[in-house]
């Protein structure tokens, strides 16, 4: 069988199959019957590319099945296998030079006339593949493998015909002149069942056939003798069963098992035979160290948006599609791109990777995004792949960086129809933070330090701890305060609280922000009174927005804090743009990794109203329980498309039904590494779920990381000592940031 030509040149074809599976005994006999057929009818076939070899690896606790054939023999045999079982996958390669260690090698033929059959049903006590699960549990070491080679190519019908008319027919011719000699009842009723035997045996779709047993690693001898007992259960009593050949010669046979040759006299088998041999245990065995598939595998929609056949500019390409040998790369149009992208999957499934590839077709596609990262590696690998043309474009924020900060005020209002977006915002981040300890008056002193501090301008949040604790910074805000409800609180009702009031609302709102500004990374990054990270000019110049909150250096409350504080920038700006004709709106994406952390009620409004201001959104996170419920309500009916990467049994209970009816919570549960299940929009329309792989990421030709990094500080970043200079904070203040000291003001008489 072995040719260098490349349609000629051997091929392996390694078969994973599902986990029910019924009657293949009788499947794989129609599969034999028509593949004779198929090989036959090929008038351009040789003899090699019609020499096909079974094989059954017993190996590291596991059947695998494999058969190895020429590559224009494969362009038959898996369409075939594909159309007689559907749920099979089959992967195709070259077959790889192959190396025995310590191998036996034995060869086995018919007992008997190879015109008398092998047994060829069986049932749940006596099938050979129950001997073969025993053989398996006995390979305990690495090296231990065992191959049952089975090569077969279709005979010839003028062949057949030919014993037929001259051996079959001539014994019987001949039997029947002796009986009426014999007259003997038994020596004819022996006859006639060795007759019906052979009648069960004639089949036009005979195959030439030869079985070999490989068996390397330790214990050869006992595994030997293990395999020749599941050989024994293809006994016909006393019609036919298997022997080892005459021919035992070790280099030889490695020489015809390697190449997949048949020798000089074959045996024949029938279909029937073969399929006893070489099928798939039925479920009902409950054979379970198969090679099976994890997770099926799903056809694409015909109208899937694939790269080859759009624009680059139109679509963004991360994956391909899997189903059999239909390895497409496709992607999402940036219409649909729109109406946003959720992706769930366990850590180190390939979810960053995912986004990275779709952050690539922004970049190379001119277009303008902000990705928030919460732990700081996928923002260094997309810096690593910016090119020359796009530094300009990046604004890097990273409050890791205290010698040149970005400064960020959440504080600071552009408009008067932010302040209360600021106020809604910032409500709706404490809130989460301070979760079943939120009361009503909290929220209403948080609503009026808020408003306060936004009225009076130039505030920061470092400003919060100050206006509760230090009564002349206190007296300059009111002063400045024009709302008079605003005003009324702090003048009278503020004054009024009694100490539970102080340990209620107060005292914690002071613990947490200056538990936060305490922090050195956060203060002179927020401490700046000028932002220079403006979401709504970046937005309409395209720039690429990469944040940089790793937890390991701010720590999980920080960054979820300063995460979702950005996260309502965002939300300001992007109603902000209503004042801008529709099509004008520069579109842009937001990419959040792990936006748990960040999902306030802000968040709501972004998924509920972004694609109207020509924001789209790509969410990622791993598991469902890592959101409140109305959020994910929110995700779940506000979203176009959604990718599944591996889920735990909860979430695939869950997702089961939001990807039924092909997808089932075992398939979501085994997925491996970069494998997804997809439900895209396409035309604003969520398609049927498939399966597909996602590209994989190539090394960056250049790292311009340095160069970026410096144009982005030297641009927007601030000094450390310019910020020293202007934050000049308040010793009583700072006090109170360190968990020193304790609160001084007195609320006995209105503050005037």
């Amino acid at each position: 069988m072995e040719n260098t030509n490349s349609d000629t040149k051997l091929q392996i074809l390694k078969i994973k199959i599902p986990h029910s599976i019924s009657n293949s005994l009788e499947i794989f006999n129609s599969f034999f019957s028509d593949l004779h057929k198929l090989l036959k009818a090929s008038k351009n076939f040789g003899a090699n590319d019609k020499t096909i070899s079974l094989e059954i690896c017993l190996e590291q606790n596991y059947f695998q099945y494999q058969i190895v054939t020429t590559n224009k023999s494969s362009k038959i045999i898996k369409p075939l296998l594909y159309t007689k079982f559907p749920n099979l996958e089959i992967f195709q390669s070259n077959l790889p030079e192959e190396t025995f260690s310590a191998p036996i090698l034995k060869e086995y033929m018919l007992e008997r006339s190879q015109y008398f059959p092998l047994k060829t049903t069986f049932n749940e006590l006596n099938d050979p593949y129950l001997v073969l699960a025993t053989i398996l549990s006995k390979l305990e070491h690495f090296e231990d493998k065992i191959t049952i080679q089975l090569t077969i190519s279709p005979t010839s019908e003028s062949w057949l015909k030919q014993f037929l008319r001259e051996k079959f027919f001539m014994l019987f011719g001949l039997w029947n002149n002796l009986k009426v000699f014999l007259k003997d009842p038994f020596l004819e009723k022996t006859f006639i069942n060795y007759y019906e035997e052979v009648k069960k045996k004639y089949d036009p779709k005979l195959f030439q056939t030869n079985l070999r047993i490989l068996i390397q690693g330790q214990d050869r001898d006992e595994n030997l003798a293990l395999i020749e007992k599941a050989l024994d259960k293809l006994d016909n009593g006393d019609i036919n069963a298997l022997t080892k050949t005459k021919n035992q010669n070790q280099k030889e046979l490695q020489v015809l098992f390697k190449h997949r040759k048949l020798t000089a006299k074959p045996f024949l088998l029938n279909t029937q035979e073969i399929a006893a041999i070489y099928h798939f245990p039925d479920e009902k065995l409950k054979i379970s160290n198969v090679d099976h598939i994890k997770s099926k595998r799903i056809e694409a929609p015909n109208d899937l948006p694939k790269a080859k056949f759009l624009h680059s500019d139109q679509i963004s390409s991360f994956a391909l599609t899997n189903y059999r040998d239909n390895y497409l790369d496709f992607g999402i149009k940036r219409f649909d791109r729109n109406r946003h992208l959720y992706v769930i999957g366990k850590t180190g499934m390939g979810k960053s990777k995912l986004i990275e590839l779709l952050v690539l077709s922004d970049i190379y596609q001119n277009k303008g995004f902000c990705i928030i990262d919460p732990h700081g590696d996928l923002a260094s690998d997309i810096l690593k792949k910016i090119p020359q043309n796009r530094i300009q474009d990046i604004i890097y924020f990273n409050p890791a960086d205290l010698e040149r900060p970005i400064g960020f005020n959440p504080l600071e209002c552009h408009s008067p129809e932010a302040k209360d977006q600021v106020v809604v915002g910032f409500i709706g981040i404490f809130k989460k933070l301070f979760a079943h300890n939120w009361t009503n008056r909290l929220e209403h002193m948080l609503r009026f330090i808020v408003l306060a501090l936004v009225e009076a301008g130039d505030a920061t949040i470092i400003d919060i701890v100050k206006l509760l604790t230090d009564v002349d910074f206190r007296h300059d805000i009111i002063a400045k305060i024009q709302n008079p409800v605003v005003k009324n609180f702090w003048v009278h009702e503020f004054s009024t609280w009694n100490e539970k009031f102080d340990n209620e609302a107060i005292i914690p709102i002071i613990n947490q922000v200056g538990q936060f500004i305490s922090n050195d990374y956060i203060r002179y990054t927020v401490g700046q009174k000028r932002s220079a990270l403006n979401f709504y000019q970046a937005m309409q110049e395209k720039k690429i927005v990469i944040v940089n909150i790793a937890k390991g250096k701010l720590g999980e409350e920080n960054t979820a804090l300063l995460g979702s504080m950005l996260i309502t920038k965002i939300q300001e700006a992007t109603m902000a743009r209503v004042n801008i004709p529709e099509n004008e709106r520069k579109e842009f994406y937001l990419y959040v990794d792990e936006f748990q952390h960040f999902a306030t009620e802000a968040f709501n409004q972004i998924l509920s109203e972004a694609r109207k201001f020509n924001l789209s959104l790509t969410i990622a996170h791993q598991y469902l329980g890592q959101l409140t419920d109305s959020i994910r309500k929110t995700v779940f009916g506000n979203v176009g498309s959604f990718i599944a990467f591996r889920v735990g049994p909860e979430d695939a209970r869950f997702l089961a039904k939001e990807f039924t009816p092909k997808v089932e919570e075992e398939d979501l549960i085994n997925l491996d590494s970069r494998n997804i299940y997809v439900k895209v929009s396409i035309g604003g329309k969520t398609c049927e779920p498939f399966s597909a792989v996602t590209l994989k990421m190539l090394q960056a030709q250049t790292d311009l990381t340095e160069e970026i990094i410096k144009f982005s500080r030297e641009k927007y970043g601030t000094s450390r000592s310019q910020i020293n200079e202007t934050l000049n904070a308040n010793p009583q203040t700072m006090n109170l940031i360190s968990g020193e000291g304790e609160l001084k003001t007195i609320f006995e008489e209105p503050i005037i």
